[in-house]
């Protein structure tokens, strides 16, 4: 077994060949309905709608909402801390006709700050939507 195995902390191990290792258990996931769930979920957005009070400054919920109401279609995926900006450039590069707005937290941001020197330098266009809310409530 090699050394790095359950080094730190025990743990169930499948030691193998990563393709092979995953094809023998995709045949052991079984599907399961989730109607109950999105029911759970529906019913939460109904009886608790999110929302914020609005203060001096706005908040992320505000701004996010301000986005989705000025904007047709948006991409609500969660992606990793510090891959934000990252994506949007290849996106841009990728498609220059489509619009992609990067909306990143401070923290997060930062992980990439020399990112905007690529933009400048190969002359990529990208919206950056900033929160700075001064906390890595992701890293906690």
């Amino acid at each position: 077994m090699p050394k790095n195995v359950n080094k730190v902390v025990e743990a169930a191990t499948i030691l193998g060949d990563v393709v092979t290792s995953l094809a023998s258990l995709a045949s052991l996931i079984k599907p399961a309905s989730r109607e109950e769930w999105f029911k759970d979920i529906q019913y939460w957005k109904t009886t608790c709608p999110f929302t914020c009070a609005k203060g001096d400054k706005m908040k992320p919920q505000e701004v996010i909402g301000e986005l989705d109401r000025q904007t047709a279609h948006r991409n609500e995926d969660n992606i990793t801390m510090g891959f934000g900006l990252p994506a949007v450039i290849g996106a841009e590069v990728a498609a220059p006709h489509k619009t992609v707005v990067d909306i990143d937290g401070d923290a997060s941001f930062s992980m990439t700050a020399m990112e905007p020197a690529t933009t400048s330098q190969y002359n990529i266009g990208v919206k950056v939507l900033l929160l700075n809310n001064e906390f890595q409530g992701m890293v906690l």
